[in-house]
């Protein structure tokens, strides 16, 4: 529009000054204009004048066109210029309005969830207290239900009285305040305009503000990285120093450290050891002082149920000589005496006798002859003891040969024990009867002694 308007401007000029020519050069235009003749005409000093006038006004209008065309050039330039910093203005503003939009509506929605997670609390205690009151409260709402309906039909109707009033005063109002509005509509308008112009200036403003301060604080920034990251490789390098002592130090420490944990794990073997021998020992000495005092117990144990038999035996002869019958004493005759003489009660006192009288017939000391009830006492010519038969010695097994075998002797065992494993095979193949009989007969003399033993 601008390049347009000047282009007008400079054709009405260029009309006026051709118009506003002297007579002179309007005749030599024409006189130029004119067929040319044969014969030449010598030319006059006012058409020279005319010719270098033209000349000179062509230049200026010349230097004047591309005056205009550069300052057109360079008012389309600026203009560009402007057009494209206004527009990244614009995109600049737009994205930062559109961040802090995202920002606040960030917040929004986590103080919306934060208060709608404190009204949802807020709601079950009210909902909560709202019950345990709704029960107290129900019984008194019934008896106070007439009462408030009674109120508010009287209020309605005051209301509904007031209403008319107003409406019928609203009405007559109505006209002149339409006329008001609309004024006072127009001022708003104007007002917010204004408003959002300052704003945006006060924007533009502070978007300048902030990015020299931004500038500055890069630089700083920049220098201060510069100065952080001199002195952190500096510190690495010291750290790296004295990691390397550190480790050296280590080294020679855990090294150390190492021999003194052998050294005490040696000892220590040396001592458990010790300490399982000696408990071993211990062991040993205490399991053999067991088995002496038991062997000692159990010696005690026989001598003094041999003593009690010879007692008990003592006694039952006295018995049969103090009965001074032929035939001889019962058995009940006996036990009153003993329990007389004895302090032994019961079922102790049966079995000593039990024993005392067995002992005797095996003994040969007493005698319970055919047809007759009672004991009766054998003379010590008659009745001599026998001696015990001596226990079979137990041959000594042959001491197991300490040669080593070698591979031929090995594979021969292997063949003779494949050997001995089919010919045991082959005998119970070929008699089962014999086995099977066996089994039972074995059976029958387990069941016979379980039932002597019982």
């Amino acid at each position: 529009m601008a390049g347009s308007k000047s282009r007008s401007r400079s054709r009405s000029r260029s009309r006026s000054k051709s118009r506003s020519k002297s007579p002179a050069t309007a005749a030599a235009a024409m006189s130029t204009a004119r067929p040319k003749s044969k014969s030449p005409m010598p030319k006059s000093k006012s058409t020279k004048r005319s010719t270098s006038t033209k000349r000179k006004s062509k230049k200026r209008s010349a230097s004047k066109k591309r005056s205009a065309s550069k300052k057109r050039s360079a008012s389309k330039k600026q203009s560009k210029t402007s057009k494209r910093s206004a527009s990244k203005k614009r995109r600049r503003s737009r994205k930062r309005s559109a961040s802090k939009k995202r920002s606040a509506s960030k917040r929004r929605k986590s103080s919306k969830r934060s208060a709608s997670k404190k009204r949802r609390r807020s709601r079950k205690r009210s909902a909560s207290k709202k019950r345990s009151a709704s029960k107290k409260r129900s019984r008194s709402a019934k008896r106070s239900a007439s009462k408030k309906s009674r109120r508010s039909r009287k209020r309605s109707a005051s209301k509904k009285r007031k209403s008319t009033k107003r409406s019928a005063k609203r009405s007559a109002s109505k006209k002149p305040r339409k006329s008001r509005k609309r004024s006072a509509s127009k001022k708003r308008s104007k007002s917010v305009k204004r408003s959002a112009s300052k704003k945006r200036r006060a924007s533009r403003k502070r978007s300048a503000s902030k990015k020299r301060s931004r500038s500055v604080k890069r630089s700083a920034s920049k220098k201060r990285r510069t100065s952080r990251k001199r002195s952190a490789s500096k510190k690495r390098s010291r750290s790296a120093k004295r990691s390397t002592r550190r480790r050296s130090r280590k080294r020679s420490a855990s090294k150390k450290r190492s021999r003194s944990v052998k050294r005490s794990a040696s000892k220590k073997r040396r001592t458990s050891r010790k300490r399982s021998a000696s408990k071993k020992r211990s062991r040993s000495a205490r399991r053999s002082t067991r088995r002496r005092s038991r062997k000692r117990s159990a010696s005690k144990k026989r001598s003094s149920s041999r003593k009690g038999s010879s007692g008990m035996m003592s006694m039952v002869a006295a018995a049969i000589a103090a009965n001074r019958t032929k035939k001889g004493a019962s058995a009940q005759a006996i036990r009153k005496y003993v329990a007389a003489h004895c302090s032994l009660k019961g079922a102790v006192l049966n079995f000593r006798l039990r024993r005392a009288l067995a002992a005797g017939l095996k003994s040969g000391a007493l005698a319970h002859p055919k047809g007759s009830v009672g004991w009766v006492l054998v003379p010590k010519k008659a009745g001599k003891r026998r001696k015990p038969k001596a226990a079979p010695k137990r041959k000594r097994a042959a001491k197991r040969s300490t040669k080593k075998t070698t591979k031929k002797t090995k594979k021969t065992m292997k063949r003779k024990a494949k050997a001995t494993r089919k010919a045991r095979k082959a005998r119970r193949r070929a008699a089962p009867k014999k086995r099977v009989a066996k089994r039972s007969a074995r059976r029958v003399s387990r069941k016979r002694r379980a039932g002597k033993a019982k």
